[in-house]
Order: structure tokens, then sequence, then C-alpha cells
């Protein structure tokens, strides 16, 4: 049985188009699998060394399998599913930051997701920033606890993305996606807030 990113993948390049380089098919297809959430052991930056042709083709590809996975997800059922030009969060005049309902439902339910996956009384988080080739930034917002329980999410923003707060957030941790890095950072504060009571974490 194929899979999601797979059937996007030969759709896109069943119907008559020009003709792309297998570096450029590799990029829509690689990009696809990642946004998608499959297995793809393969993804990897560095798979073409830059300022080759073979690499800008693929970083190409990529551009357009960001496009696919993004329409496919805007088009997919998702309760809860805010409007993808809301904001999340939003600082007052005093200074404050008020939350939208969006942010606080979606960050209840990871909080949840990590006191069920993460067993421990030790709960402890990490971030990692990451830029990729066209914009593509993205946190890694990593959880462990004594017990050797880990659960990674990835919040995905910059060029192109919009957003994307999966309902339920198991086993799409990996494709959260919001308009901007000041969201990205709010929200794994609330996120970390739920669970820790504090967001005092290692970066």
């Amino acid at each position: 049985m194929k899979s999601v990113a797979q059937e996007l993948f030969d759709a896109a390049f069943s119907k008559p188009r020009d003709a792309r380089s297998a570096e450029y098919k590799q990029g829509v297809l690689d990009i696809l699998r990642h946004r998608l959430c499959e297995q793809n052991s393969d993804f990897k930056v560095g798979r073409y060394v830059a300022g080759t042709a073979q690499a800008d083709a693929y970083w190409a590809g990529n551009d357009e399998g960001r496009q696919l996975a993004r329409e496919y997800l805007n088009s997919a059922d998702v309760p809860d599913a805010p409007s993808e030009q809301a904001e999340l969060f939003f600082a007052n005049e005093d200074g404050r930051i008020d939350i939208s309902k969006a942010a606080d439902r979606f960050s209840e339910r990871c909080a949840a997701l990590i006191r069920e996956k993460l067993p421990g009384n030790q709960r402890q988080f990490a971030l990692m920033p990451y830029r990729r080739p066209f914009g593509h930034e993205f946190i890694g917002f990593d959880w462990s606890d004594e017990t050797g329980a880990t659960l990674g999410f990835t919040i995905n923003y910059g060029s192109g993305a919009q957003l994307y707060l999966p309902d339920p957030v198991w086993p799409h941790v990996g494709c959260i996606a919001v308009q901007d890095a000041t969201d990205a950072h709010h929200l794994c504060r609330l996120i970390a807030k739920r669970v820790l009571g504090n967001s005092t974490g290692m970066i």
C-alpha cells in the first residue's frame, strides 16, 4: 500500500509537465515524507554538496514538496484547526501576552501527551533551533525523563509555513507549524509551563 507522500508524489508527476531531474524528484519526495511525518531515514540536509547543480535541483524539489504537503494538510479535516492566518499569541500594551484559544487547547493536548509518554517524575526539555535552505526554519522541542523515555516535537515556521496544530497530536509531533519564531517560542513556553509549572529548559 502506498504512503500518502508517495501518492501525492505520483499524482504530481503522472500528469503532463516539464521534465525534472532525478535530484529534483528526490527533493519533492523527501520533503513530502518529512512534512507528513512518514519514516524517511534518508532525509538529510547534506544529501548533495551545496553549490552543485544536484543540490540546487534537490532544494528546488523541496520547494514543490512543501507546497504539495501544505495543500494536503490544509485540505485535511483537522478538528479545532484555526484559520491559517491566525496568530497564536498577542502582546498587550502593558507587556502581557494574551493566548489564543487555539494555542490554549493545543498546548493542553501536547502537555497531556508528554505526561502520557514520559511516566517519570523528573521531566525536562531542550530547545534547538534549525535553519534549512530557502527559509525553512524550525525548533526541535525534545523531552525526556529519568526513565529514559523521550518525546520530540518539531515546530516549523519561516518561509512557506502555514498554521497547522494537529489533533490528535500523536503521531503528528513532527508536523506542527506556526507563523513565526515568536509563536514557536511562546508555544514551547506554554507547553513547558503546563507540564513543569515553569518554562525553564536547556538550549
